[in-house]
């Protein structure tokens, strides 16, 4: 990450934090995490590797980390958003269920309308995302739908089967 991103990312999350916080997140650099019963919470900011000069260009990674599954892995420790077992982009959360990506201006101050835009896709797509997944056997049910974000259908399957011959 350039540092100019590095730093408009790191002041445009500050902005951001007191409403995870709310939420029972905590942020180590650009991923903020929660330590629920069942699982791990995990969004993470992403920036693009596309050079665009005097711009900024980032998306949001929502994951879930189950921590049965973690433990039939012998996955230990606290998880990335690229090892959860499910991931997600924000913009497939969204009415339009497409990539999402926003572009700005890195060299001015950061708009509060982007703040509480990005604050309302969390409260309104992101945290009910989360919040339906929160349960011990809700991924293990949205797996057996068919539906596996961010897995393949064998991954899928072979979470499925390891999981049930752990109850």
């Amino acid at each position: 990450m350039k540092s100019i991103n590095s730093k408009f990312l790191l002041e445009l999350l500050s902005g951001l934090d007191d409403y995870f916080e709310s939420e029972g997140f905590r942020r180590k650099k650009v991923t903020y995490s929660k330590n629920t019963e069942h699982q791990w919470q995990l969004v993470n900011w992403q920036i693009s590797t596309d050079d665009l000069p005097g711009k900024i260009k980032f998306t949001i990674n929502v994951g879930v980390h189950n921590l049965e599954l973690a433990k039939i892995l012998e996955e230990d420790g606290k998880p990335d958003v690229w090892d959860c077992h499910l991931r997600q982009r924000v913009g497939f959360l969204l009415p339009e269920h497409s990539d999402k990506w926003w572009i700005v201006d890195s060299t001015s101050p950061i708009p509060q309308a982007l703040v509480d835009e990005l604050r309302g896709i969390l409260r309104e797509y992101v945290m009910p995302f989360l919040s339906g997944l929160s349960a011990k056997d809700d991924l293990l049910d949205l797996w057996k739908t068919g539906v596996s974000p961010g897995k393949t259908d064998r991954q899928r399957l072979n979470f499925i089967n390891l999981l049930e011959k752990s109850i």
